[in-house]
């Protein structure tokens, strides 16, 4: 049998003006994520280790430490990220708080804990480990406490969101990637609680 190559092999015998829709929808649908998505993904694709396989899936409430273990958040900061970063409003305002403790400005208080955590891990003193082990050690466990800190809680939600599908806890756990998130989020606030 002859191949026509008049349309093409992976679009199917449609009149030209629903080929033309149906491209369109394709590219809306591509440049429509939104900034803090793109954000979401670049963190996904270039600032978290993916599982090495043969690793076993931890249980539900250990997917956040899991997650965190394996995320290195100068990278989302750094230039990795950074242009996805300036982008979305709550990954940009914890941006703008690091550079103001890093040059010894007044940061401006909406995230005190978080805040005095990474001063902490940023200072002279802190030199067994780099700042960035030490946020991610220390610090970020507070983004998963909504009280705490709005802005960065809304960017783990993003990031941890990308994670969970690309890692099918979705599927594993049947449930929605926010859902899970919201679960183990609370989870984890109230283990860490409990620790204080």
């Amino acid at each position: 049998a002859s191949i026509s190559y008049s349309t093409p092999l992976f679009l199917p015998q449609l009149p030209m003006k629903e080929i033309l829709l149906l491209v369109a929808t394709l590219l809306t649908a591509a440049t429509a994520l939104k900034p803090c998505q793109k954000l979401a993904l670049c963190a996904l694709e270039k600032c978290i280790e993916r599982k090495e396989n043969g690793t076993k899936t931890p249980m539900e409430e250990e997917i956040i430490d899991n997650m965190i273990g394996r995320f290195n958040f100068g990278c989302v900061y750094g230039p990795s990220c950074y242009d996805y970063c300036m982008g979305c409003d709550a990954c940009k305002y914890g941006m703008e708080q690091i550079k103001n403790i890093v040059v010894h400005n007044k940061s401006d208080g909406q995230c005190p804990a978080l805040e005095k955590c990474t001063k902490d891990c940023f200072s002279d003193q802190v030199r067994t480990r780099s700042p960035w082990e030490c946020f991610r050690s220390q610090c970020a466990p507070e983004c998963f406490d909504i009280r705490k800190c709005n802005s960065c809680y809304e960017t783990m939600k993003s990031i941890f969101s990308a994670f969970c599908y690309r890692e099918g806890y979705n599927y594993k756990f049947k449930t929605k990637c926010r859902e899970l998130f919201d679960k183990t989020s609370t989870d984890l606030v109230f283990r860490r609680r409990r620790l204080l």
